[in-house]
């Protein structure tokens, strides 16, 4: 019982640092994009990103487990892609 509790321990460690190490990575990245691009630059590269997910979206849905209805998978889709994109306004101040 202390092995598996051990080894159940070691990988939510393993875990956790390796998602602060990613949130201190990504500060850094938007750090440097802040830095280096113009608002208009970084609105427009966004845009650009989010246009790009919007024609994906018939293949995200696809590729979902057609366990849920395909209205419902896609509406979740486009609610991710949404949410990813507010997300990263406001993460760069936009």
């Amino acid at each position: 019982m202390k092995i598996l509790t051990a080894g159940t321990l070691a990988i939510g460690l393993t875990l956790s640092f390796n998602t602060m190490a990613t949130n201190a990575l990504d500060s850094l990245s938007i750090e440097s994009i802040k830095q280096n691009m113009t608002t208009e630059q970084i609105q427009s590269v966004l845009d650009d990103w989010k246009a790009e997910q919007l024609s994906l979206v018939e293949r995200k849905v696809e590729a979902m487990s057609d366990t849920a209805p395909y209205i419902e998978r896609k509406k979740y889709v486009l609610l991710r892609i949404d949410q990813e994109y507010n997300n990263l306004n406001k993460a760069l101040g936009l």
